[in-house]
């Protein structure tokens, strides 16, 4: 499922530009209370000239990290929408329930689409608060 944000252009360009081929990790929001092993994501993909490379899911005994990953697969800029967020909707598996482990990786320091506040971490679902 892919949903349409509109979003500011200002200040956006030097993070949505791309060259096509490389990946570049990027933000993602819980969208609900993760259920048994599965976390359902919204990840911010960009504008339409990028798509998905890929999820990586690293685990350990007190750590969860979810990356996420897109590269460009188009560079013509009248194509590309740049003040247009695309964000797509993925489940991801873990081996074993998040427990108490802690959750990382929804915000690299590289891009900021969702406007998480400082003091919100990955656990905080998309829209409680009123934040999103």
């Amino acid at each position: 499922m892919i949903r349409i944000l509109a979003v500011s252009a200002a200040g956006c360009f030097a993070v949505l530009a791309l060259t096509s081929g490389r990946s570049t990790q990027t933000d993602w929001v819980l969208i609900d209370n993760p259920s048994d092993n599965t976390f359902h994501l919204e990840i911010a993909i960009g504008n339409r000239c990028k798509s998905l490379d890929r999820i990586g899911v690293y685990q350990s005994p007190t750590v969860v990290n979810i990356e996420a990953y897109v590269k460009g697969i188009n560079n013509n800029s009248d194509y590309c929408g740049e003040d247009i967020l695309y964000v797509e909707r993925h489940d991801v598996q873990l081996e074993q329930p998040l427990g108490d482990r802690r959750l990382e990786g929804c915000d690299p320091s590289s891009v900021n689409y969702f406007f998480r506040p400082a003091d919100q971490d990955c656990r905080s679902i998309r829209g409680a608060g009123g934040s999103h």
